[in-house]
This record gives C-alpha cells, structure tokens and sequence, in this order.
C-alpha cells in the first residue's frame, strides 16, 4: 500500500533570564510531544534533543538542511 507517514509533533517553550545584566544569560526550557502529551524540562539543548530522539531519528539530520538528508550527502568538513 505504500509508504507510511510517522508524525511527530513538538512545543518547545524557551525561557531566558536576563535580569542581570553582568552575568551570561541563563537559559532553560520545556518541550511537549503532542501525539504522546508526554514532556520533559531541560538546561541543555542536548537533553531536548534526546527527548525528541524518542521519537524521531534525529542522526540523519543537519542544522539548516532540508529534511530529511541521507548520511552520505550531509556535507563534510
């Protein structure tokens, strides 16, 4: 019958606390599954990231590339 979509669909809520000015800014943050409603909060991008690799393969994928990108043409160093 074909090809089968998989939809993953993510909230991310980042908060910045930058009231002062003579430290670096502080970020945390929160991000939401919709189709499970499960969440989880996070200091580090990379804890987000391993939240998302739940449910999606996030490996084949390369900053500002269009999804998705197969590993043999993501470009080299």
């Amino acid at each position: 019958m074909g090809d089968q979509l998989a939809i993953s669909s993510f909230v991310i809520r980042f908060v910045q606390d930058t009231s002062d000015p003579e430290t670096p800014v502080k970020c945390r943050g929160a991000i939401h599954h919709v189709q499970s409603d499960d969440s989880c909060s996070f200091t580090k991008w990379t804890d987000a990231e391993a939240f998302m690799q739940r449910y999606i393969t996030l490996e084949t994928m390369s900053p500002g590339a269009s999804w998705p990108v197969s590993k043999d043409t993501r470009a080299k160093d």
